[in-house]
């Protein structure tokens, strides 16, 4: 669970800094592996679920493009500011490696 809570906050900490909706950018760190528990005997299966689960209790399409937006396989395409954010957290993180 610490991983759940951890990537809310994470994601919490960079909508404040790019003025961007806390409680929407922390939910989406709290429920990007919801499917997680269903999936991870299988991690290719690992987003597959995802869709129909945020569905079925109401999220919008955005909110689901968003969550499926961190599956680096490329599977699904990353957009709008999420990517950006990510895109310059990651530039940060190898400067700080080289």
């Amino acid at each position: 669970m610490n991983h759940y809570f951890e990537s809310e906050a994470i994601m919490r900490a960079l909508a404040e800094k790019f003025g961007e909706d806390v409680e929407y950018w922390g939910m989406l760190g709290l429920l990007h592996d919801v499917d997680w528990a269903i999936t991870k005997n299988n991690p290719s299966e690992h987003l597959s679920k995802a869709p129909e689960i945020l569905r079925d209790v109401g999220f919008d399409e955005e909110f689901i493009g968003a969550v499926l937006s961190h599956d680096w396989d490329t599977r699904f395409f990353c957009s709008g500011k999420i990517k950006c954010a990510r895109r310059k957290l990651n530039t940060r993180l190898r400067r700080r490696k080289l």
